[in-house]
């Protein structure tokens, strides 16, 4: 890790034991067409007289999991689960995925763009805002310093943008923060995990497979620590529990009691910390 996250940071990574989620894994449904990408089906079911499109994904997970987000209903299932027992779970969530599709359908995020990523630009950093303060010279390479809530670069005087510049920074400064969390948080929990990566998707904060491994987005490096150790806690919840269950939301409320308020400030942060070097568009993970 560099230098300068030994300063004002040293403390926020590797001292507070928190609480920490990842995006919500929810419910879909049935008719037959493939996706070219990636070999899922689009099918259609009537839920409350109502027809629903969702996505069927086939994978080596035991149960049948349902994901609800902006782009709609997505049902992950065993690769010997008939259409039939498929179909029957999703009507007994019906309730809980209608409730959820309406949630997105009527609150959709305001369309944000790209920052313009010049000096006093405002860049979200483990909660805080750092003004970013650009110094052009003759070095040959860019050093980062973070020093009186300024995030102060030395770079190149080569003419490119710096966006691409201080995401790639970013990135590195995540894979060891949310790496160190997670340790900290599996500890805790005494729920070991296979291997860590970090994940580019666009509209999951975090995933766990049958297997332990789990994936962290890298933007959480914009969010709090808190947030950040609710996100780790979830994804390790599904260590012991792959789905969306009583028991799952038992374990993560046993370790991070507050969870709800959690999953509320992610979802009302992730339009702006999802566009902040990407152009917003309509995602999948």
């Amino acid at each position: 890790m560099q230098k300068d996250l030994f300063d004002r940071f040293l403390t926020k990574i590797f001292g507070e034991k928190s609480p920490g989620e990842a995006d919500p894994s929810p419910p879909p449904s049935g008719k037959a067409r493939t996706d070219k990408n990636s070999g899922d089906l689009a099918k259609t079911i009537s839920l409350n007289d109502r027809p629903i499109t969702y996505t069927l994904r086939r994978s080596a997970r035991r149960s049948i999991g349902f994901l609800v987000n902006e782009t709609g209903l997505r049902v992950t299932a065993p690769k010997r689960s008939s259409l039939y027992s498929i179909e029957n779970a999703i009507r007994d969530k019906q309730k809980w995925i209608l409730s959820k599709l309406d949630f997105y359908r009527f609150n959709r995020p305001v369309t944000t763009s790209p920052i313009d990523w010049t000096n006093g630009a405002l860049l979200p950093f483990l909660g805080d805002k750092l003004i970013l303060h650009t110094i052009e010279g003759t070095i040959k390479k860019t050093v980062f310093i973070i020093e009186n809530g300024k995030l102060l670069v030395h770079r190149p005087d080569d003419g490119k943008p710096i966006g691409p510049t201080l995401k790639n920074w970013l990135v590195k400064q995540a894979g060891t923060v949310l790496a160190k969390r997670l340790e900290l948080q599996a500890e805790r929990m005494n729920i070991p995990f296979t291997s860590f990566s970090l994940s580019n998707a666009r509209t999951r904060w975090g995933s766990c497979t049958a297997k332990r491994h789990i994936r962290l987005n890298w933007r959480l490096v914009h969010c709090d620590i808190t947030l950040i150790d609710y996100v780790a806690i979830h994804e390790l919840a599904h260590c012991l529990e792959m789905n969306h269950s009583r028991r799952f939301w038992e374990i993560v409320a046993r370790y991070y009691p507050d969870y709800k308020y959690a999953r509320k400030q992610l979802h009302l942060q992730s339009p702006t910390l999802f566009s902040l070097f990407d152009k917003p568009e309509n995602q999948t993970d």
